[in-house]
């Protein structure tokens, strides 16, 4: 490859934008690092013209699948509690319109209060790999802040309908002003719904799923928009009661609240679908640290006799497990540590005696050559 002239690098005098490139961008050719140079250059290595990404909101070169595993685990139990909670809160919710209880408003309040909860540990980052182009601890902060800020407001829907109950059994006048105060708290709450699903679907966008991240937006829609016209729409139903405006805004009130506990089940099932997504991670992840692990210990255990570097993991590695922890095959040496006492070689597919010597051996003995002075050759056959 022709050496690449220097004074090419350098981004043009009236370059637009001549902020440096972040850390993760490698060219879309050579896969060279990009970090530190300026939008309009050219690559070092090959020479292809330097180009900003253009969607920030994805990251590139990063998959659910590279999260460490703490992290998928989290995740999947929080998306199983967010499916959970969501059918206990909508039922509770649809069955609150109808019966009037105060140990049912305990109830809501403590599953509103599980529900937030859930909603914290759904929006918490995701975390930083070095790959990330954008720092995820200010990714969609401001929406993510929204959904937690909201969300709280369902156990506080529960405190003012517990303290309408409690008014209204009084006959007290202040049982309208909590039944007002409820009704504008599950307002912000449904509406909340919207930046949590957003949330979630770009979660979902990260894991390259754009049919779950799909449906999370649909879901998003009918919640936010079905319980909002559900609660307005309930609380003008009230209001007018008597009038000729009393009939159309139940109908209203019921066709909203078919989209709201719609919604609630499409939220529902796309958590479980994220949520063995997850759990599909952790075992592809699990699975890729125990192979590694597996092959470092092989090849730690074959570089014992002083082949690994002194002072490298390796060695040290080695060091620890000693020659000990050698399995050696008795046909051919193969390395059988993990396989079972009685199961076949891999290599050979001799099979193995549990009470076997050969697994105390420690080092390996080459196979025997085999003995070819009575094979005869050609022109060495006998006459007849």
């Amino acid at each position: 490859m022709a050496p690449v002239d220097p004074r090419s690098l350098q981004p043009p005098h009236n370059a637009a934008n001549a902020n440096p490139i972040g850390p993760g961008v490698c060219c879309a050719k050579c896969d060279y690092s990009l970090e530190g140079l300026s939008e309009g250059g050219k690559c070092p290595e090959c020479g292809t013209p330097i180009r900003r990404p253009k969607t920030p909101g994805v990251q590139a070169r990063d998959n659910l699948t590279d999260a460490p595993v703490p992290f998928l685990r989290r995740l999947r139990w929080t998306v199983i509690g967010l499916a959970l909670l969501g059918v206990g809160n909508g039922a509770l919710q649809a069955f609150t319109v109808f019966v009037k209880n105060p140990p049912l408003a305990w109830v809501t309040i403590l599953a509103g209060a599980a529900w937030a909860a859930a909603v914290v540990f759904a929006t918490m980052p995701r975390p930083f790999q070095r790959t990330m182009r954008v720092n995820p601890a200010r990714e969609m902060r401001g929406l993510r802040t929204a959904a937690r800020l909201t969300q709280i407001a369902w156990p506080l829907q529960g405190v003012a309908v517990l303290l309408m109950l409690l008014a209204a059994a009084q006959a007290s006048p202040m049982a309208g002003a909590f039944r007002l105060g409820a009704s504008a708290l599950q307002l912000i709450g449904v509406l909340g719904f919207a930046p949590l699903c957003i949330w979630l679907a770009h979660l979902a966008d990260w894991a390259q799923d754009t049919g779950l991240a799909g449906r999370l937006r649909v879901s998003a829609v009918l919640i936010g928009g079905g319980g909002a016209i559900f609660t307005v729409s309930l609380v003008a139903t009230a209001a007018l009661a008597g009038t000729r405006f009393a009939a159309p805004l139940s109908i209203l009130t019921g066709l909203a609240l078919l989209a709201y506990e719609g919604g609630l089940i499409v939220f529902v099932i796309a958590q479980v679908q994220m949520a063995q997504m997850t759990h599909w991670a952790v075992r592809n992840a699990t699975a890729t640290i125990a192979r590694d692990q597996r092959v470092l210990e092989r090849k730690a255990r074959r570089t014992f006799h002083g082949t690994a570097v002194a002072g490298s993991p390796l060695a040290e590695m080695a060091t620890k497990r000693g020659n000990g922890v050698l399995d050696p095959c008795a046909g051919c040496g193969y390395d059988l540590t993990g396989l079972p006492p009685t199961s076949p070689c891999s290599e050979c597919g001799r099979e193995q005696d549990a009470d076997s010597t050969a697994f105390l051996r420690i080092n390996r003995e080459p196979k025997p050559a085999p003995i070819l002075d009575d094979i005869p050759l050609v022109g060495d056959e006998p006459e007849q």
